[in-house]
């Protein structure tokens, strides 16, 4: 439900207020034992500039940039 209060526009009533904690590198790491199909969510969510997917394998970082392919791009 909501409120239209004059010159103020519309409020949300009621509800519990949902907060996350901030997101550092360490969120876009992905797990080599896990599909990619578990990790979608991850994927799709990461920053190319400031949070990078990546993976870690003997030793070393490996950094993925991920982008969704537009209908148009022939690649």
């Amino acid at each position: 439900m909501t409120t239209k209060i004059a010159g103020c526009g519309i409020l949300p009533e009621g509800g519990k207020s949902t907060y996350y904690r901030k997101r550092t590198p360490l969120d876009s790491e992905l797990k080599l034992n896990k599909s990619i199909a578990e990790q979608f969510n991850l994927l799709r969510t990461v920053d190319n500039k400031r949070y990078p997917a990546f993976f870690k394998f003997k030793g070393k970082e490996y950094v993925l940039h991920i982008f969704k392919k537009k209908k148009h791009d022939v690649k």
